[in-house]
């Protein structure tokens, strides 16, 4: 999504936002929020269109937001084909943001899981299940 959404988003979650006057792209897989298993297939979706502080580190060059989402594991959930196309709005759960300049090192999903230290790993858990 654009710079500009995301004050929005992070206040009220991501929004199928299908057949409404604020569908940015067309729904060639259906309704719904579509999340991808690749970042450069994500970051193709963003816009920078919001004016970064000339004194960032961040301007001067193209930058993104992208959304690390976790998915319920629910049984009617289908397999990414390409993208995951998620119906019901609170089946998503934004757990980062992250703010990319240029491209991105590592592209793949899995990749990035696995690179992520043991230790962060474990309090991710034990996080999440204090609030399960």
């Amino acid at each position: 999504s654009s710079m500009c959404n995301w004050h929005s988003i992070v206040r009220t979650s991501l929004k199928n936002m299908s057949g409404t006057k604020y569908m940015r792209h067309g729904a060639a897989h259906g309704k719904g929020i579509y999340l991808a298993t690749n970042i450069v297939t994500s970051m193709g979706f963003t816009k920078n269109s919001t004016p970064i502080w000339q004194k960032s580190r961040f301007a001067g060059g193209r930058t993104h937001i992208v959304a690390l989402c976790e998915i319920v594991n629910h049984p009617t959930l289908r397999e990414p084909k390409p993208h995951y196309v998620v119906p019901e709005e609170t089946w998503v759960v934004t757990r980062f943001l992250m703010l990319v300049k240029g491209t991105p090192k590592c592209t793949s999903a899995k990749k990035a899981g696995s690179a992520i230290p043991e230790k962060l790993k474990l309090a991710l858990q034990t996080r999440l299940k204090k609030t399960s």
